[in-house]
């Protein structure tokens, strides 16, 4: 067993097919393809020519952020005082457990299969930026101009130098048959001289976006929380979430446009974007306006009788003091008491 201390040993879960070649694989990064300013560069491995990796990080028992004030009263998780989990990693070797590895983390690395068109998508929308992702629920109506440079017509190997040169330097790091394979996503090729040129487009880049929306929408897992919908508003929420999703991956300009994005052609295999949206909205709006209409009809009913009422009215009667006249009579003893008479 050996005690590796200090955070310079990484665990790393690789697909079996790049784990097997057993050869050293060197680490670089790229800019985060959103523009995000709240996201970091993604950590990217390149095994074999034409197969792009990314490294991700899963931190074991680090609770989230909106539970974080909840953890720490009841003293859940502990952390030193960089904010790391207090957890060691055991590594074992189920044919021989001698041979095992202590290390002081508490987090492992696993490697997913990594799209590098989101990457040049992010370089054409250079000057589109955002602080964080609350800058995609308003769309402020301001176009970005595209700045000549990221629209030049450039061979596989001068683009390359061209994205060293004025996007990030790591990009030496990517293979030429990778860095095609990415192009012919996003850019219209140009056959001249037995050569191809490659030329970004926002018309290219929407296009491939949709396509990758409208594969998403289909395969959105059946777990998920949809409420009942009727059936062609149950499609457009999909698309909707489905278009969504990509706010990670894209950056703020690249998404209003592509909620903007109606198929000129073939529109039964590529989702109609803009009209899903607009769809869905709509009966959202129109649910909520049901709902306030019957919250008012609610109140109103609660209130019916309250200021006029089904109170019992008082009746006040005019009390008039009957008096009782006593008619005089004249009797035997009348006489007796008469008045006496002055002389």
């Amino acid at each position: 067993m050996t005690i590796c201390e200090g955070s310079k040993d990484m665990l790393v879960v690789l697909p079996a097919s790049v784990a097997s070649e057993r050869v050293p694989y060197s680490l670089f990064s790229l800019p985060h393809p959103s523009n995000n300013g709240s996201k970091k560069r993604v950590t990217l491995i390149e095994p074999k020519v034409g197969e792009i990796y990314e490294l991700r990080r899963f931190q074991f028992s680090k609770g989230s952020l909106f539970n974080a004030q909840l953890d720490l009263a009841n003293e859940k998780y502990h952390y030193t005082a960089n904010q790391e989990p207090l957890k060691s990693t055991f590594l074992i070797n189920e044919a021989d457990r001698t041979d095992g590895r202590v290390m002081e983390a508490g987090d492992v690395h696993f490697a997913t299969k990594f799209d590098l068109s989101y990457c040049l998508i992010g370089y054409y929308y250079g000057d589109s930026t955002s602080v964080d992702e609350k800058d995609y629920e308003l769309d402020n109506g301001i176009e970005i101009a595209v700045s000549r440079g990221r629209m030049n017509c450039l061979t596989v190997r001068d683009y390359h130098d061209h994205l060293v040169d004025n996007h990030d330097s790591q990009w030496a790091n990517i293979s030429l048959d990778s860095l095609e394979k990415a192009l012919q996503n996003v850019a219209e090729p140009t056959e001249e001289a037995e050569n191809t040129y490659y030329k970004l487009t926002e018309t290219k880049i929407i296009a491939y976006l949709a396509n990758k929306v409208t594969k998403l929408a289909q395969k959105l897992p059946q777990s998920l929380n949809i409420p009942g919908l009727p059936a062609d508003i149950l499609e457009c929420a999909k698309v909707t979430l489905a278009a969504d999703l990509l706010v990670s991956l894209i950056p703020r300009h690249a998404y209003f446009s592509l909620k903007k994005f109606s198929p000129a052609t073939d529109p039964d295999h590529i989702a109609d974007i803009k009209n899903c949206y607009e769809k869905y909205e709509s009966y959202k709006r129109s649910i909520k306006q049901s709902a306030d209409e019957k919250e008012l009809l609610i109140k109103a009913a609660m209130t019916v009788g309250l200021a006029t009422g089904n109170t019992k009215k008082t009746v006040v009667r005019k009390v008039t003091k009957k008096t009782v006249i006593v008619k005089k009579q004249k009797g035997k003893i009348d006489g007796f008491f008469k008045p006496a008479q002055s002389n």
